[in-house]
């Protein structure tokens, strides 16, 4: 890191609220957000970058919640985090908890080397002070609960006072209810413990494992010339590229080194190497990604072997934070294996019209599965589902498969808990989009972009292949486009950094999005009101912002609904009620 920040010329500390661009370049977030306001620079202060710090702060706006890859529960801004410097963030207790049980400095999420360990070191650095109730200090080996204002206290303390004088509110500052609330939120005194020491008693037998399967590797080629599978622990000749038994490349899980800028000159946009490339993809989230400017918000898990009498299937599900990166030596490797299975290059079959109700990929996956073996005998390679966005992909091993799936089967019936669903499959795939610029807090008339501006920032932010099209939904919506892309590779990509700033407008991405409409509301009617009554129509308490978009024209008394994720259950309705007035939904104004 620079020690200086070069807006104020002020030196920087770990300590300090910092914002970081995506050209290596860190200033005082303050710093940055003041010159974003005071003087509309939205450029690198340091090198100068177009939107560089404009992006960064829109990042850092939009990332409030996400999911620990240690103990798998949400955080949020309210709780006591760690963020390594490969930008993954963890429950601060789940990440100490795991270096005490497993001594693992690594990053969990993407495994880069002291990346945990240095962040926690920082931390600790930092984590000390004086608890304001006993007047005793207190230092990061201590029990201690962190209010929403802030302040730290010993728990015991707080627990006391709370217990003893019925006293909720902030001993340092008064805030109401503060110590009673971060008493209820750091439940580890029983549940959230026990749960982060089960899951920590998992990872160490489990990267015990895979520390000895490693072990033993090393031995087995130093002695027999041979290597040994880390996915079924089969033994292979020393030559072989995949494992014999689960055909899964023997470098598939290697460690992420090459530098970032090399990773964009070794992506390829084929259709072979879309496929290599997913099922090469290490664990990581969102959303260390694709490209050196994409900070993480989902993440694609790391392979699983599905072993059934009839063989080994390879899965993978897409959860809640971001593609990892691939390093120059996984290309070079796929390269190298290409012409020994160019048969699957040439049997990509793609899924469309994945049914909303189900969440779960792994689930989906032996769904659609089964389905085709019991109809049609048809026992796919690879099946990759994205229960997200609606799609998938499957590989087949031959083009007579192919092509009788595509030209003759075109649609196929799975059967649901709730009754029955139709998938369709293709040679080719469209991927809907729509990208929403943020007029909330725009008081004037705002310079939208055209569609041509959205897709050269499209291009250059996420350094894919250029999509099929982009265009305004609407005059009454001028400020959602629609964009359509052609490769899976290119929207995970979005996926990994769907916010950015174009104009110094913030924009977010809603990834494999379904639009509708609904015309004639009453005057009154409010997008509280019809979030509500959506939310009521697909059966959800709430839905994230994230998965819904609900943008209210009051002129023309019509409202656009941008539902994806969760909210897709929205495409299976076809009205809502508003006032006790059922209002039709429609594709088209």
């Amino acid at each position: 890191m620079a020690n200086e920040c070069s807006i104020c010329e002020k030196e920087l500390n770990e300590a300090d609220d910092l914002v970081t661009t995506d050209c290596d370049h860190t200033f005082h977030r303050q710093c940055a957000q003041e010159r974003l306001d005071t003087k509309n620079r939205t450029d690198c202060r340091a090198c100068g970058q177009d939107s560089a710090l404009g992006d960064a702060l829109a990042r850092l706006k939009i990332v409030s919640e996400g999911e620990c890859s240690i103990c798998e529960r949400l955080w949020t801004l309210e709780d006591d985090l760690v963020t390594t410097e490969c930008n993954h963030t963890f429950h601060y207790a789940c990440a100490q908890e795991r270096l005490n049980k497993t001594n693992k400095v690594d990053c969990r999420s993407c495994h880069q080397e002291s990346a945990l360990g240095n962040a926690l070191a920082l931390k600790n650095l930092t984590k000390k002070g004086e608890c304001s109730i006993c007047e005793l200090e207190w230092n990061w080996k201590d029990d201690v609960v962190t209010t929403i204002c802030k302040h730290t206290f010993h728990r015991h303390c707080a627990q006391k006072r709370l217990d003893e004088k019925n006293k909720a509110d902030c001993r340092s500052c008064g805030k109401e209810s503060a110590l009673h609330d971060a008493l209820s939120r750091n439940t580890t005194t029983a549940t959230m413990k026990q749960s982060i020491e089960t899951k920590s008693d998992d990872i160490v037998r489990t990267e015990t494992h895979v520390a000895s399967v490693a072990k033993t590797e090393y031995t087995m080629e130093k002695k027999e010339n041979l290597w040994q599978c880390d996915e079924c622990s089969g033994t292979n000749d020393e030559s072989a590229k995949r494992c014999a038994f689960c055909r899964v490349p023997r470098f598939a899980a290697s460690s992420v080194s090459t530098a970032q800028t090399q990773r964009q000159e070794d992506r390829t946009t084929d259709k072979y190497n879309q496929i290599e490339y997913l099922n090469r993809t290490p664990k990581n989230n969102d959303h260390t990604s694709l490209y050196p400017e994409v900070q993480e918000f989902m993440d694609v898990d790391e392979p699983m072997v599905n072993k059934s009498p009839r063989g080994s299937h390879t899965n993978y599900s897409l959860r809640s934070s971001t593609p990892s990166t691939t390093s120059k030596q996984d290309f070079q490797s796929i390269e190298s294996d290409s012409q020994e299975y160019s048969s699957e290059h040439e049997a990509i079959v793609y899924i469309s019209d994945l049914p909303p109700s189900i969440q779960d990929d792994l689930q989906l996956h032996r769904l659609i599965e089964n389905r085709l073996e019991k109809t049609f005998q048809i026992i796919p390679a690879i099946i990759q589902c994205y229960t997200k966005i609606g799609a998938g992909f499957m590989c087949v091993p031959n083009t007579q498969i192919k092509n009788r799936l595509v030209e003759d089967i075109k649609k196929m019936i799975l059967d649901l808990p709730g009754g029955t669903h139709l998938i369709s499959f293709s040679d080719t795939i469209e991927l809907v989009s729509y990208v929403v610029i943020d007029k909330t807090h725009e008081k004037n008339d705002i310079n939208l972009p055209n569609p041509s501006e959205i897709l050269n920032r499209w291009v250059h932010l996420y350094n894919g292949e250029k999509p099929l099209s982009c265009d305004q939904i609407s005059v009454q919506f001028p400020n959602i486009y629609r964009i359509v892309s052609a490769s899976f590779v290119n929207l995970l990509a979005v996926m990994s950094n769907p916010d950015f700033l174009i104009n110094k407008l913030f924009t977010h991405v809603y990834i494999g999005a379904d639009c509708s409409y609904l015309e004639d509301l009453p005057k009154s009617t409010t997008k509280e009101q019809l979030e509500t009554a959506i939310c009521n129509s697909i059966g959800m308490k709430t839905v994230s912002s994230l998965s819904l978009h609900i943008e209210l024209n009051k002129e023309t008394n019509s409202a656009c609904i941008i539902a994806t994720d969760k909210a897709r259950l929205w495409t299976t309705k076809s009205f809502i009620y508003i006032n006790d007035r059922p209002i039709s939904k429609k594709a088209n104004l």
